[in-house]
């Protein structure tokens, strides 16, 4: 299995085979949007293959200071699910990443604002494989235009959430501008 990173035409691929089948269609970014992210450095998208079969993908949003890396997409390809291909491209995406004590960020959808029981179930299952592969549930909660997340780490060094907090806020304003930030996101610490 290799991971690299994906060409214009594999990302356009990947975007229209998976990606808008992996998500729900209030979280996925506009193509064009992704696009002119990685053409300003901002995005990484990287594959993961067995040759040239497509297994996954993880898409990462890079804060300016290139230390703490947004997992914004990450799936394995339906086909490959529930054979422990997660666990090994979140390896992967370690070994590429903890070498230079970047911290990773996850956002996973908050259960408790879910009312669908499925999805509910799936929000649940996404944050005990978190969990399960060396993430931390941080304190920092956010809600980006109608979907409520819970703040996850994956870092060689101890986090402080207070911290981390600046940073995640930071990404966000980064990537969707001030005024869109000031209407649609919202970055705050729970009171656990």
């Amino acid at each position: 299995m290799t991971m690299r990173i994906l060409t214009e035409s594999e990302r356009f691929d990947f975007y229209y085979s998976y990606l808008i089948n992996d998500f729900h269609k209030n979280e996925i970014k506009p193509f064009n949007i992704m696009e002119r992210l990685v053409k300003q450095g901002k995005y990484i998208c990287y594959g993961f293959f067995d040759d040239k079969i497509p297994l996954g993908y993880a898409y990462f949003i890079k804060s300016k200071c290139n230390k703490y890396f947004l997992l914004d997409y990450f799936a394995v390809l339906t086909a490959y699910r529930s054979i422990g291909l997660g666990s090994k491209f979140i390896n992967e995406i370690k070994n590429k990443f903890m070498e230079d004590s970047s911290v990773l960020i996850a956002e996973i959808e908050n259960p408790d604002y879910i009312n669908d029981e499925k999805n509910k179930e799936e929000s649940i299952r996404r944050i005990n494989f978190y969990l399960r592969n060396g993430f931390r549930q941080s304190n920092i909660l956010s809600q980006a235009f109608s979907c409520e997340y819970i703040i996850f780490t994956l870092s060689t060094e101890e986090q402080n959430d207070n911290e981390l907090y600046e940073d995640v806020r930071k990404i966000y304003l980064d990537i969707f501008g001030k005024d869109l930030f000031n209407r649609q996101i919202y970055v705050r610490l729970s009171e656990k």
